[in-house]
C-alpha cells in the first residue's frame, strides 16, 4: 500500500528516515521508468505544491483518478504525498537561506508556523528546531546535492 510511508515509519531516527529515503529513490531510479503526464505533473507539482489535484489533472488534461494511479506507478507515492515533500523542500530550502519560520510557512502555503511545525515533525520524525540543530540538516544539504548530480533528479526534479 503505503511502502514510503511504512518504511518512514519503522525508522527509528531522522537520520534513520533520510536513509531509508534515499534508499527509496534510488530504487525508484534504478526502475527507470517513463511516462511523459507524470513528468509534467511532478514538474507542476515542485513549481506549486499547493496545486489542487483537480486542477493539475485538468491542466494535463487527464482524469484525477488516472493521474492518481500513473503517479504512484512511476513514483510509488500519489501526487498529495509528492507534494507535501516537495513543500517541505521549500521549508528547508528557504529555512538554510536564513528565513524565519513565519516568512517561511507564509511563502509555503500554512495557514500559521504550527501547522508548517506538525506537518515538517509528520515528514521528518523531528520539530524543526531540532531537524536543524542535529547533524541531518548537513545530510540533507548532501542528499540534495546527491540528488542533483542523478539522473532522476534532472529527469523528474527539474
Amino acid at each position: 500500500a503505503f511502502l514510503l510511508e511504512e518504511m518512514l515509519a519503522e525508522a527509528e531516527n531522522a537520520e534513520a528516515r533520510v536513509a531509508r529515503m534515499r534508499q527509496f529513490l534510488r530504487d525508484r531510479i534504478a526502475a527507470n521508468r517513463s511516462d511523459p503526464v507524470v513528468h509534467r505533473a511532478i514538474r507542476a507539482v515542485k513549481q506549486d505544491p499547493a496545486v489542487s489535484m483537480k486542477d493539475l489533472a485538468s491542466r494535463l488534461d487527464v482524469g484525477e483518478r488516472n493521474l492518481q494511479r500513473r503517479f504512484k506507478t512511476l513514483t510509488g507515492v500519489s501526487p498529495k504525498q509528492f507534494a507535501r515533500v516537495a513543500r517541505m523542500e521549500k521549508v528547508v530550502a528557504a529555512r538554510l537561506k536564513g528565513s524565519d519560520w513565519a516568512e517561511i510557512a507564509y511563502a509555503t502555503g500554512y495557514n500559521d508556523q504550527a501547522h508548517l511545525i506538525n506537518d515538517f515533525r509528520s515528514l521528518a520524525g523531528a520539530p524543526p528546531d531540532t531537524f536543524f540543530r542535529g547533524t541531518t540538516a548537513t545530510e540533507y544539504r548532501g542528499w540534495n546535492a546527491e540528488l542533483a548530480a542523478s539522473d532522476f533528479y534532472n529527469t523528474f526534479m527539474t
